[in-house]
């Protein structure tokens, strides 16, 4: 197990340049139980990040793929919605989830957004510094969940009535303004957790390693428009990105009438898109200028895409290959022939 390689491979593959490849295996032998993500139960959950450590360097012990053992303060989605007033739903046997706090503009136009210091979004910067005093301070983080500002605007602000009021002029301004708030709210946020953790991580969703950058959800766009695109989403984007150097991004949408303002967000250098594999091929020969972690839907479910090697793609690709294995010696065999294929690729033959 050489971390620093597995790091280098990554760098590599956010070069420009000819077709760069890493892999991950997602099997493990003994799978580690999440807690529920409940502030009150931040014990478990440090417990839980300790063991899943612990579970990652024993994988990477036996297992010659390209993950990064790291840290992971686990959330769900419902994180910014209930700093900024959201309730939220905590069921017993699934991910906690807001609800929204705002049902109309006159509601929009009286919302106060906080100082993220002063919100519960600081317990998972706590989360994150008890899991590393238990597991040490050389992994590299795992992101709590990151949204677009525009998607945490869409949790806490009633979607039929927001959708309305995007295309009333008289609501511009007013979404502009408090989507530019949030978008503050967040970065601020986002500069406290990579002083605090440091700027070498891994990704929220999915599991990629970066350095530098910021990686965020940004799904609501395949609800919209493209010129609805162009006057909320676009321009938030970009000053993330300008802000912190770099972006990477997941869309689980349906968002190919929004490539062409994907491909002009500055800094891009992830492109997770989860759809069906023909619109990820067509993805790979469209977005040339960055890497891929393509995620593969197969009747509307997310599925592991089939098993692919650096030839099946595109002359030029730079992406993640992601296999399953039912063994730890079908993952050993399985790294074992796309090392092979990855070392190929890069000589050029």
């Amino acid at each position: 197990m050489d971390i620093e390689q597995r790091k280098e491979r990554w760098r590599n593959l956010y070069r420009p340049g000819s077709g760069k490849f890493v892999f991950l295996i997602p099997y493990f032998e003994h799978p580690v139980e999440a807690p529920l993500f409940w502030p009150d139960r931040m014990q478990e959950r440090v417990d839980y990040g300790v063991r899943l450590y612990e579970a990652q360097l024993e994988r990477a012990r036996w297992l010659d793929d390209d993950f990064i053992p790291c840290l992971f303060p686990a959330t769900g989605t419902e994180i910014y919605a209930e700093a900024l007033g959201s309730s939220v739903y905590r069921p017993r046997n699934n991910m906690p989830f807001a609800r929204h706090c705002v049902e109309n503009a006159s509601q929009a136009a009286r919302l106060k957004v906080p100082d993220p210091s002063r919100t519960r979004l600081m317990d998972l910067v706590e989360l994150g510094r008890r899991i590393r005093e238990k597991a040490g301070a050389d992994a590299p983080m795992k992101l709590v969940d990151v949204q677009s500002p525009m998607d945490i605007l869409a949790q806490i602000w009633d979607k039929t009535d927001l959708f309305a009021s995007m295309m009333d002029e008289d609501c511009e301004e007013l979404i502009l303004e408090l989507s530019g708030k949030i978008c503050g709210f967040l970065i601020r946020f986002w500069d406290i957790w990579f002083e605090e953790f440091g700027t070498s991580y891994i990704s929220h969703c999915p599991d990629y390693y970066m350095e530098g950058g910021i990686t965020l959800s940004a799904d609501e766009i395949g609800n919209v428009s493209p010129a609805l695109y162009g006057k909320y989403f676009h321009e938030e984007l970009n000053r993330i990105s300008r802000h912190f150097g770099g972006i990477g991004i997941h869309c689980c949408a349906d968002s190919r009438h929004q490539w062409a303002g994907l491909k002009r967000v500055e800094g891009l250098r992830m492109l997770n898109l989860c759809r069906e594999l023909p619109v990820l091929q067509e993805g790979y020969r469209y977005f040339t200028h960055c890497a891929h972690a393509p995620l593969y839907l197969l009747n509307g479910v997310a599925q592991t895409m089939p098993d692919m090697f650096p030839s099946d793609f595109p002359t030029g690709t730079r992406a993640v290959i992601v296999q399953r294995a039912a063994s730890r010696r079908e993952a050993v065999e399985k790294a074992e022939r796309l090392r092979e294929a990855c070392r190929m690729e890069d000589i050029g033959l």
